[in-house]
């Protein structure tokens, strides 16, 4: 694939879908850290509650607590010591879609990206409320989208004006500089973060702005067009744009090119996905659209 270029086609409709809460998917996912929150959750936790996995046996005057008196296994303390049981508590977490909003990710305004990230929003924001977890959105372009950003809140419906503003507002923005200052609005605790981007940014911009990440758990989904991957079949010309000129140029389709084009996005891949999961976990490949059961399978594989 020549660098930088991506094959498109004409516009089509730019119609939003309307989301029906009942019809759509559910997105298991799970962190692999101790949780240090206090609040009830779902996933593992640092402190001591209930409702979790037993942790273990402490002296009775080390944890006063009379109900978790274990009498079966302060009998087989050799000095009569009186024990109980620390269970570990289920915390809750804060879940955020951070998402590339520049002109990149709509190269063929149309729209499908933007409806592709509102689904995301959509799905992830019901999961959560569902685990008990609070959810929050950011979106970026040369700088952090304030009238985008949606702080992780647990109340139904949060996520609207969000969507709302995805369905009307274009994307415009030149690149995606804004990346490097999210961190300062995700706080000090750490969060489940999935950065949704096409990632055809430089790696001078990437490198940094992930770094400054480094404290959450992020998680890259690379949401590209199939035709950045392979070209179309048939013989003729084929149009792609520059991803950072949005210069046209038109292509012979001929079978050297269709294996260039095939070993230069492999590439491209391999060593995106190097870089992404120095800074994360594992990026998560979407072409076109995202499958929301595959992307289940790579969020609770840790």
């Amino acid at each position: 694939m020549p660098p930088g270029a991506r094959a498109r086609s004409g516009p089509v409709s730019d119609a939003m879908p309307a989301f029906d809460d009942a019809a759509l998917p559910d997105l298991a996912y799970k962190v692999p850290w101790r949780v240090p929150g206090a609040r009830p959750g779902s996933h593992r936790g640092r402190q001591n509650g209930s409702g979790g996995e037993l942790r273990g046996y402490v002296p009775f005057w080390s944890s006063p607590d009379t109900r978790r008196i274990d009498f079966a296994r302060s009998a087989k303390e050799p000095d009569g010591t009186l024990m109980v049981r620390q269970i570990e508590q289920r915390s809750a977490i804060d879940v955020y879609v951070i998402a590339d909003l520049s002109a990149s990710m709509d190269p063929t305004e149309d729209g499908a990206r933007r409806a592709e990230i509102a689904k995301l929003v959509k799905v992830l924001s019901q999961s959560a409320r569902r685990s008990g977890d609070a959810f929050g959105f950011i979106g970026f372009g040369e700088t952090v989208m304030r009238d985008d950003l949606l702080k992780a809140s647990r109340v139904r419906g949060a996520e609207q004006a969000v969507l709302e503003r995805l369905q009307t507002e274009p994307l415009t923005a030149r690149n995606i500089n804004g990346l490097k200052d999210v961190a300062a609005y995700l706080g000090t605790r750490r969060r489940l973060v999935l950065l949704v981007s096409d990632f055809h940014a430089p790696r001078s911009v990437l490198e940094p702005s992930l770094a400054a990440l480094g404290r959450h758990d992020i998680v890259p989904i690379v949401l590209r067009d199939r035709r950045e991957r392979e070209l179309p079949s048939g013989f003729g010309f084929i149009h792609v744009r520059d991803v950072e000129t949005g210069q046209p140029r038109s292509l012979l389709l001929r079978p050297a090119l269709r294996r260039r084009w095939s070993q230069a996005a492999a590439e491209n891949m391999r060593m995106l996905g190097q870089l992404l999961s120095t800074y994360g976990r594992p990026p998560f490949f979407a072409w076109d659209r995202i499958n929301y059961e595959r992307l289940s399978e790579h969020l609770l594989a840790g």
